[in-house]
């Protein structure tokens, strides 16, 4: 932990006098942080007391789950053949590595290798979401290359098509020399896409093969995006299990996204849906669905008004329980809705909100609710 400390403060004199020294190597930063002073739950139609009020860190979430502020530097240093990435975030009180920490080649125009910590984003969609509401997934459209420790190869043979392969080798010892991959226990650590961008849009297809996450059952997922109507962008994703993952099917899901983003002035409006079902359940396990939507209007620049809504079917908290043969068990949920009204300024590479966030479910005995007044800082230099 000091090693990483010191090393965060030397870069902090260092990278930047190399910025000005170098032309390939360049320092930039960047940052999200929610905190609710204020907030209150509580059960409808019971006495609210002082005792239902509560304050709390990093309220909602924050470039998904788990919520975590954070608070980061980036280095980079780039070159026509070879080049790295390195970030380093303060995160809920200490200093760690940040979404990438990677080596990089391009012995040719058409092909790139890279090793490490690594996010490709070549193949996500790029329709942003909500702020202050958890309803989206950033997986829901279309997974990123995301290698813990590991390596992605890039191939570019002719303009709009990229095919992308990754393997994620993640230490198990501690100890390099018994760090050693075996293939035939541990094949579940490999991403392979591939996408072509038309005049009127984006396919792509992948098959992922980590039994963990997201990845659950060894899934295959494609998505398109359409973008031919000037100013509205439609993304339709989908994602299906090849085996199943557990007896029961409940970690073997199948998912489908709606995603439609329009603007027009000083308008910006986006709405998404999700379905999600068990296709290996032996017995039927419902269908869980998502909805979310957000506005905002910019009344004079830089200041907005808008807000967030989302609706899940069927939320649990802990999504499973624990039965006597430790297989995992949906649990009823509760249909969960939340909404957000807010207000805000854009700063360039900086935007700053103030919202009221108000929670209720609608299935149950008990309707339980839940509000927050979240001040949210978001800034970007990189």
């Amino acid at each position: 932990m000091k090693k990483i400390a010191s090393f965060f403060i030397l870069a902090c004199f260092t990278v930047p006098l190399f910025a000005q020294l170098s032309p390939g190597i360049g320092v930039g930063g960047w940052a999200r942080y929610v905190i609710s002073p204020v907030g209150g739950k509580g059960t409808i139609g019971e006495e609210f007391t002082a005792d239902n009020l509560y304050a709390r860190n990093q309220s909602n979430q924050n470039w998904y789950f788990p919520s975590r502020g954070k608070v980061g530097m980036s280095a980079w240093g780039n070159s026509e053949y070879l080049g790295f990435n390195f970030d380093v975030a303060y995160i809920d009180g200490t200093i760690e590595a940040g979404d990438q920490a990677k080596l990089w080649v391009r012995p040719h125009d058409i092909i790139m290798f890279q090793f490490g910590k690594i996010e490709g984003n070549e193949l996500r969609s790029g329709i942003q979401g909500g702020r202050l509401t958890f309803c989206e997934e950033e997986n829901d459209i279309f997974t990123r290359f995301n290698p813990f420790m590991g390596m992605l190869v890039e191939f570019k043979p002719v303009n709009g098509l990229y095919i992308g392969a990754s393997i994620d080798i993640p230490s198990k010892t501690g100890d390099p020399a018994k760090n050693v991959y075996d293939w035939e226990a541990d094949r579940n650590a490999y991403q392979i896409g591939i996408g072509y961008k038309f005049d009127w849009g984006h396919l792509r297809v992948q098959l992922l093969a980590n039994d963990g996450g997201v990845w659950t059952g060894k899934p295959i997922q494609a998505a398109l995006s359409f973008t031919a109507i000037h100013n509205l962008t439609l993304e339709l994703g989908g994602l299906y299990p090849l085996k199943d993952l557990f007896d029961n099917g409940v970690f073997s899901p199948a998912k489908g996204t709606l995603v439609a983003a329009y603007r027009i002035e000083q308008w910006d409006m986006m709405a998404r849906a999700t379905v999600v079902g068990y296709p290996y359940a032996k017995e039927f396990a419902g269908i869980r669905t998502k909805f979310a939507g957000v506005i905002k209007y910019t009344i004079n620049f830089p200041l907005f008004v808008g807000a967030e809504i989302a609706y899940l079917s069927d939320y649990q908290e802990n999504f499973y329980t624990q039965q006597n043969d430790s297989q995992p068990v949906l649990k009823d949920g509760v249909d969960l809705f939340q909404i957000v009204p807010f207000v805000g300024f854009k700063y360039g590479r900086g935007e700053f909100r103030i919202g009221l966030h108000w929670e209720q479910n609608f299935k149950g005995e008990e309707k339980k609710f839940k509000f927050e007044i979240p001040f949210m800082l978001e800034l970007n230099f990189l």
